[in-house]
Parts: structure tokens; sequence; C-alpha cells
């Protein structure tokens, strides 16, 4: 993968392997380098605003995408597992490593890598509690049965994971 970074592999030696990979490590570098510029040329307090409304946007654009697909309000634990996890899989590389669980009224999504946190440059990777504010409101938003979203467990904040709980009404009607 260094060698890839670094541009250091002969145009026939690159397989779909290697393209699937840089393409997934491509947009995190973007993401990367945008915030750390933002942070730069106009303050930390505008970057981390800009991290949540990209949250906020992409969360809530998603999040339908899924209650059209399945035809809901709500999507409950079960298709929110579904949903993380296509979200996370089509994210690429470092977002694969996501797994989803639930019960009746909560689904806890863990990840042991991240593409918002994991390969950051200094500067740049502590963006993911506030990326994750703005997908909390999304959802909350888009989900009337959605009371609670919490992110005690972070690897932007040190853990050796992030751990994301969401908690549905026990009586599906608002």
């Amino acid at each position: 993968m260094e060698r890839l970074r670094t541009l250091d592999v002969p145009v026939d030696e690159i397989t779909v392997d290697d393209i699937v990979y840089s393409v997934s490590r491509n947009g995190s570098s973007i993401f990367f380098l945008l915030m750390k510029m933002v942070s730069e040329t106009c303050g930390e307090e505008i970057a981390q605003d800009l991290a949540r409304r990209f949250g906020y946007v992409v969360g809530r654009s998603n999040y339908a995408k899924m209650q059209r697909r399945f035809g809901v309000t709500t999507l409950g634990p079960e298709r929110l597992a579904m949903y993380e996890d296509t979200v996370h899989l089509l994210g690429g590389s470092d977002m694969a490593y996501c797994f989803s669980q639930y019960d009746e009224h909560t689904c806890t999504i863990r990840r042991t890598r991240c593409a918002f946190h994991t390969g950051a440059p200094d500067g740049a990777g502590h963006y993911c509690p506030f990326l994750n504010e703005g997908f909390a409101r999304a959802y909350s938003e888009r989900d009337p049965n959605l009371v609670e979203m919490t992110y005690d467990t972070s690897l932007a904040r040190g853990d050796d994971h992030c751990e994301h709980v969401f908690r549905y009404r026990e009586d599906p009607s608002p």
C-alpha cells in the first residue's frame, strides 16, 4: 500500500484491488485536505461547522434513500443496520470495517477503522465527532421514532474503536 501511496508502482503492476483501495482512500484524502485548508484559512471553528454541515447533508440524503427504498418513515433497528452496513461497505476500504447488531429497539454500530479518521494526516483526524453531530441531526429530523443516538466511544477521542448506539421509540407511533 505504501507503494501505491507514493506512486512507486509501474502501471502494468496495478491491480483492480489497488484501484479500489486507491479510489476509496482518495475520498478520505480530499476530505482531510479540505478540512485542514479550511481550518488554516478560516479557523478551526469554521472547519468544525463545515464538518457538521457535511455530515448533515450526506446523512439526510442517504437516510432518505433508505426510507424510499423500503417505503417507510421509520427505518427501525434492523433497517438502520442494513443502511449502515450498505453505506459503510460502499464507502471504501476503511469504512468497510463496520459491524452492526440490533435488537427490537436498538441498533449498535462498531467500527475499528474509519474513512474520516484512519490514516488522517496530523491535524485532520479529529473531525469525526463533528460529522457525527451532523449525521445525528439529519437522522433525527428524518425519522420521528429515532429517539436517542450516542457516540460515546470514538477513534477520534483516542478509543480503539467507535461505537454508535441508536435507540428507537418502543411504541412506534409518534
